[in-house]
């Protein structure tokens, strides 16, 4: 068996980026950069109040204070959208001024409107400032040429936000693959349709489905195959043509219906990872298939539900994202003290669904009842993969463990 970091190192090592493509920004959520992002004009692009106000000298505050406050003529309102104020403001005077617009060259702070009292065309100003105070000053974030975003950044809101800002409106991508799902097994029923004895609801076709969507990935082709190695085979052509990713549910063991491995190689797929040494989803399959149109990446997940989506999770959800450019594909971790002592057999690296939480300033992990890889009840509850490695058999309460985050999007 291979070992689990060499499995998902291979894989990616496999996995290359589709071409570049432009979108809109009102659609570009879950795609990523294809090419770094520069300020074309500083951000702000001009001196802005930061607080509504009034716009002072502030040598004129000098020694404002509750008891002893200073009086102002105001000449003018400047509002967010206004053209800047260039009329002269001579010392004794103040502009009113809102949040966000421009704030005039002659003055050089922004008092605050709450220790402000205006009274007959003046304003009476209870508290010193010094020159710059309140003021959002042009260039401070990013100056033109400044890198703003990184290549392989992924469309999320503050980084779409961030564009809009930008003045862009669309935006070089990686084009998201063409994704076919293939559910095997015949004692597969959908939800809704009666059980006869032996028969089980397909989870499968909605649970890795749903993953997709968290990805903002489109919607797989779904094909629903008997364990027939006919009907697989035919049904597995369809899927090569179809699509550019192609994932299989099941029939991925050693079990005597389980064909997918055997078809995939029959149909020109070059197998590269099968049997990992990880504990839910070892039987997973990976696969290539080299074609006019570019590389297909094969994905065969176990059949049992937890196993499926881990499989997922660990080996798919990088390679999906990675084909859309993402430069970093690694998991969030973290260090959390068991609760609870585990124990397993040494051999295979293994992951126990658990809930990561603080309690008294550090971090804590408990797993969670249901660990067997048809259980969806205990993922279902789970925020984390507690990493229990693969050499070691016992990990005693209190120890400190690897936790990954879980993180479907």
């Amino acid at each position: 068996m291979i070992s689990f970091s060499e499995a998902r190192a291979h894989i990616l090592s496999l996995v290359t980026p589709t071409p570049v493509v432009r979108v809109p920004l009102s659609r570009v959520a879950g795609y990523a950069l294809a090419h770094p992002v520069p300020a074309s004009t500083p951000i702000p692009r001009f001196d802005a109040s930061a607080m509504d106000g009034f716009g002072v000298h502030a040598t004129d505050l000098a020694g404002a204070s509750p008891d002893a406050p200073v009086r102002l003529r105001v000449l003018a309102t400047v509002r967010a959208g206004d053209r800047p104020h260039t009329d002269p403001i001579p010392a004794g005077c103040a502009v009113k001024i809102l949040t966000g617009a421009p704030v005039p060259t002659a003055i050089d702070a922004v008092v605050v409107r709450e220790v402000c009292e205006e009274t007959d065309g003046d304003v009476l100003v209870a508290r010193a400032v010094t020159p710059g105070v309140n003021i959002r000053r042009a260039g401070e974030e990013f100056q033109p040429g400044d890198v703003v975003l990184p290549a392989g950044k992924r469309m999320t809101p503050p980084v779409i936000g961030l564009l809009a800002t930008l003045g862009i409106h669309t935006v070089s991508v990686h084009r998201k693959p063409s994704i076919a799902l293939v559910v095997t097994g015949s004692e597969l029923v959908r939800p809704g349709r009666h059980l006869r004895t032996g028969q089980i609801y397909d989870a499968n076709s909605f649970t890795i489905t749903a993953a997709l969507r968290e990805l903002s990935l489109p919607a797989p082709a779904r094909f629903f195959v008997k364990d027939d190695p006919v009907t697989l085979d035919n049904t597995l052509a369809r899927a090569f043509q179809q699509a550019e990713v192609i994932l299989v549910a099941g029939g991925v063991s050693v079990g005597d219906y389980d064909y997918v491995r055997g078809s995939c190689e029959a149909q020109g797929v070059i197998s590269q990872v099968w049997q990992i040494a990880i504990k839910p989803a070892k039987p997973t399959y990976f696969g290539t298939l080299d074609s006019p149109d570019g590389r297909k990446l094969i994905f065969g997940l176990p059949g049992n539900p937890v196993s499926a989506l881990l499989a997922f999770q660990l080996f798919v959800r990088p390679a999906l994202l990675q084909m859309l450019g993402v430069q970093d594909t690694e998991p969030l971790m973290v260090t959390a003290e068991l609760t609870t002592a585990l124990r397993k057999r040494s051999g295979r690296h293994e992951f126990v669904r658990g809930v990561v939480a603080e309690h008294a300033g550090r971090l804590i992990v408990t797993p969670v009842t249901g660990q067997d890889s048809h259980m969806l009840g205990g993922l279902a509850q789970a925020n984390c993969l507690i990493h229990f490695p693969v050499a070691d058999d016992y990990l005693p309460a209190d120890t400190p463990v690897c936790v990954e985050l879980l993180n479907w999007a």
